[in-house]
């Protein structure tokens, strides 16, 4: 750990103390003579070579120049970047400071440090071969982004303007990479909002969703052996219980009131080849919280919440309960499975298919796909986290009213 806030008191220093100097000196040293920008753009056997600029539009796409938003100053040596690169606003402002062992891919190497209009550092970074430290703020100050990245771990803590957190992440090695994890996310208030844990090495996990106040929305617990899910109201009383004994073909649901059991309902696991609906289930409603629509459709045969129907009387059923969800504008948690009964997304959706809050997608083996969040409009916000087939983490994405940052 204090190799880490040595790494962190060295970024501070690279870019407001004596270093700043430096970096001043080698930029103008290298792209300067006579206080006049030299550079040559030249190409050597079809490599780029000596001192370069290159334009970049809003999207740091390339460009030609008279539609560019950003530039780059640059050099190169048989193809690879040499020292320190910079790069500007278009109005000649420095947007950025730091060496990339490559840019296509992007590989960076040392600290980095990127500036607003107005030359206040926003976000800083450092990069060796088995380390990277993300630092950045928001304009008032207040921190925004911590991330802490080495060969077994990976740390990101996300907050608010008001400088309270948004979100924790840890990720640790395992048998796997990334075998275990826990991600909390919570209100603006500083209560937690979610919390979940999974640790791929006892294949087990635990999850659950909070209100602002603290109560404890639901609850699931998965392990080996045993799949809970539970749902509680606004006073911590326990509504629904559901419980599925892995090996066996049958669940149990239980329905409470004010805390107290009233029913307990044995249910048959129905085979792979059966057809299950997605399941709204609504999760964000104090009056009425817990109440689910489940449906089982097997050669036209309809089941819902265990009580077998028609056709017709399922679809007036289905009728009345979209109405109940429009007048009441309520998030509810959808679950799309496909025909053998795999899991293939989920998430908070309101008005029918708005999506409005976490949204997760699967591959085929179950592993996570995509985790993120969907604001109040449908439009992607906040850390977007993508994962290949065995786990590991690909990358993170911050989004903004649909558009990435």
């Amino acid at each position: 750990m204090n190799y880490v806030l040595l790494i962190i008191a060295l970024l501070s220093i690279s870019i407001n103390g004596v270093a700043q100097f430096d970096t001043i000196r080698d930029f103008r040293e290298r792209f300067f003579v006579d206080d006049k920008l030299v550079v040559e753009n030249h190409m050597i056997k079809g490599v780029k070579n000596g001192l370069w600029i290159e334009y970049f539009d809003k999207s740091w796409n390339p460009c030609e120049k008279h539609k560019h938003k950003f530039y780059r100053l640059i050099e190169y040596s048989g193809g690879i970047p040499a020292g320190k690169s910079y790069d500007f606003y278009k109005s000649g402002k420095l947007q950025m400071i730091g060496h990339f062992k490559s840019v296509d891919p992007d590989s960076k190497s040392g600290s980095f440090a990127w500036y607003e209009k107005n030359g206040k550092v926003t976000s800083m970074e450092y990069h060796s071969d088995t380390l990277r430290i993300k630092l950045s703020s928001f304009k008032n100050g207040n921190k925004r982004v911590y991330e802490y990245q080495d060969v077994d771990s990976l740390f990101q803590k996300y907050y608010y303007k008001n400088g309270k957190p948004w979100s924790i992440e840890i990720h640790m090695r395992g048998k796997n990479r990334y075998s275990y994890e826990n991600q909390i996310w919570y209100h603006k208030n500083g209560e937690i909002r979610s919390n979940s844990f999974y640790d791929k090495n006892l294949d087990s996990s635990y999850h659950y969703i909070t209100r602002k106040n603290g109560t404890v929305v639901s609850e699931q617990i998965f392990t080996k052996n045993r799949k809970v899910n539970i749902s509680e109201d606004k006073n911590g009383k326990t509504l629904t219980k559901w419980i599925h004994n892995i090996g066996t073909d049958s669940s149990t649901t239980e329905i409470y009131q004010e805390g107290v059991l009233v029913s307990s309902t044995m249910n048959k696991i129905q085979q792979p080849s059966q057809t299950v609906s997605s399941i709204p289930v609504i999760v964000n409603y104090d009056d009425k919280f817990g109440e689910v629509l489940a449906v089982i459709i097997v050669n036209d045969k309809y089941t819902v919440n265990n009580q077998e129907m028609t056709k017709s009387e399922y679809e007036i059923l289905k009728v009345e309960y979209d109405l109940l969800m429009k007048n009441r504008e309520q998030l509810h948690l959808y679950k799309q499975y496909s025909s053998d009964s795999l899991l293939i997304y989920e998430g908070l959706f309101k008005e029918g298919d708005l999506p409005c809050g976490f949204y997760k997608s699967y591959y085929t083996n179950g592993n996570l796909k995509i985790s993120g969040r969907f604001d109040k409009k449908g439009r992607k916000t906040s850390v977007w986290y993508y994962y290949d087939e065995k786990g590991l983490h690909l990358r993170t994405e911050i989004y903004n009213k649909g558009e990435v940052q």
